[in-house]
């Protein structure tokens, strides 16, 4: 029971970690020099991709117990 609420509340982190450490990126990167600028994007966007890439291979190895859960609180959130 405790591996299915670790992947539960994974799955709920996951995809908001993009989102997270996008904007950390994206504000670290408007307070250095334009030529450093670059670097923070490009390492902003394989965070992402690699965030993404983690949430699929959750959403596939726990996929019916992630949704199952989700579903209500999507409900209750809207």
């Amino acid at each position: 029971t405790i591996a299915v609420v670790a992947t539960v509340a994974a799955g709920f982190v996951f995809p908001l970690l993009p989102l997270i450490v996008g904007t950390a990126i994206g504000l670290a990167a408007y307070r250095h020099a334009p030529t450093k600028r670059n670097v923070f994007i490009g390492l902003g966007v394989a965070v992402t991709i690699l965030s993404i890439a983690m949430a699929a291979l959750m959403q596939a190895h726990t996929g019916p117990v992630v949704q199952y859960v989700e579903t209500p609180v999507t409900v209750v959130h809207h």
